[in-house]
């Protein structure tokens, strides 16, 4: 019964975190399209409708700063 139990808390824990990467995944995602797309010459307004997220949420990517290797030196991401 324990044994059982302690099996559901480690996959429930398992998920969480499994979810937790999917998210970053996507905000890292994001932020590279929202580059991308500056550095194609599209506004932020329009950024935010084609990505659907809110203008200050873009602004935020935006001003991640990117490193050579294409990541952000900030973890947090956009929630």
């Amino acid at each position: 019964m324990l044994i059982k139990a302690l099996e559901r808390e480690r996959e429930v824990i398992r998920q969480e975190g499994i979810d937790i990467g999917k998210k970053e995944g996507i905000q890292e995602r994001n932020r590279q399209i929202a580059h991308a797309m500056i550095a194609n010459g599209f506004t932020p307004p329009t950024i935010a409708q084609l990505l659907d997220l809110p203008l200050p949420a873009i602004e935020a990517l935006l001003n991640q700063p990117v490193t050579e290797s294409g990541e952000t030196t900030t973890p947090e991401g956009i929630n």
